[in-house]
């Protein structure tokens, strides 16, 4: 439009002003959906407007200043441009303003949201617990019907003890009973402590001692126990019971000395277990023993059948017993 062959000013400049006035329009629509960005957008265009009119409004001879300020559309257009610098900072102001709120939403449902979990935990924990507890006070309760159940098959067996008067029958017969008591002993402990998983050995034995000794003592026989920090599952400390009633019966019965002196070491290397048994007895010769007793049985077969383990017998100052298992 603005050409040698085509040369019409006023089309450029409505042109222009059409221009200027759809973005002041097409802004202050933006700005009414809610994009606050837009409002310095508006501002410097309609800087612009202002600059049109007075050019329109010079050329239809309403005012004169052109004359004096020929540049018009250029200082607007130069002021224009600076308050859409503005826009720019005011962009970035909102946005970051908006970050902040968002940050400030997203902490605060963060928030909200971990006290909740924290609380559902705590509910949970604290079913938990009781259901532990109750779990608890049952097994406490199993061990001590447990353990009332083998007391009353230990006074069956005693009565049983008293009526008989052979001599053979009462060593039976106590035999029995020395078993029945090591297993009950287990039980017995478990219905008084806490930990119903694992039983400390050194206190076991000691108690599995000083019964065996106040049943078939006389006042000859003593024990030297070692087996500190040592503990064992139920069922392994069972067994331990029921081969240690064995050894120490054994070494009562073969025992000539005046006083019998029973060692009982139990270690641990990693995830192995060495329980060595000695006494001071004359022992016996395993040669000469064609058949093999209850009690040798029994030992033979907690060890290499129940424990997984292997045992080694020898007379060395006197009888001893080195059991090894994992």
């Amino acid at each position: 439009f603005g050409t040698q062959y085509f040369y019409y000013p006023e089309i450029g400049i409505l042109t222009g002003f059409v221009f200027v006035v759809f973005n002041v329009s097409a802004g202050a629509y933006i700005y009414k959906k809610g994009y606050k960005q837009a409002r310095f957008f508006v501002f410097s265009w309609s800087i612009l407007v202002v600059g049109f009119i007075i050019i329109i409004y010079d050329a239809l001879g309403v005012i004169n200043v052109m004359h004096k300020y020929p540049n018009i559309v250029m200082y607007s257009t130069a002021i224009e441009a600076m308050v859409l610098s503005l826009a720019f900072t005011d962009s970035y102001k909102i946005l970051m303003d908006e970050k902040n709120k968002s940050d400030n939403i997203l902490f605060h449902t963060m928030k909200n949201y971990q006290n909740d979990l924290e609380q559902e935990i705590s509910k949970k924990t604290n079913t938990l617990k009781e259901t532990l507890e109750n779990e608890k006070s049952l097994r406490h309760e199993l061990h001590h019907r447990t353990k009332n159940n083998l007391q009353l098959i230990l006074s069956i067996v005693r009565m049983q003890l008293d009526e008989h008067k052979t001599q053979d029958t009462k060593v039976t017969l106590k035999r029995l009973e020395s078993r029945i008591e090591a297993i009950a002993k287990v039980h017995q402990y478990l219905s008084v402590k806490k930990d119903l998983e694992r039983i400390g050995m050194e206190e076991y034995i000691e108690e599995l001692c000083n019964d065996l000794e106040s049943s078939f003592g006389d006042g000859r026989y003593s024990f030297n126990i070692r087996a500190q920090n040592i503990s064992l599952s139920i069922q392994e400390a069972s067994y331990i019971g029921l081969i240690l009633n064995e050894l120490i019966i054994n070494s009562i019965k073969y025992s000539k000395s005046q006083e019998l002196n029973v060692v009982i070491e139990m270690s641990k290397h990693q995830n192995n277990y060495i329980l060595k048994y000695s006494d001071n007895g004359v022992g016996y010769d395993f040669s000469k023993i064609k058949q093999k007793n209850l009690g040798s049985i029994i030992i033979e077969t907690l060890v290499e059948k129940q424990l997984n383990g292997s045992m080694e017998i020898g007379f060395k100052h006197g009888l001893y017993h080195t059991i090894r298992f994992t």
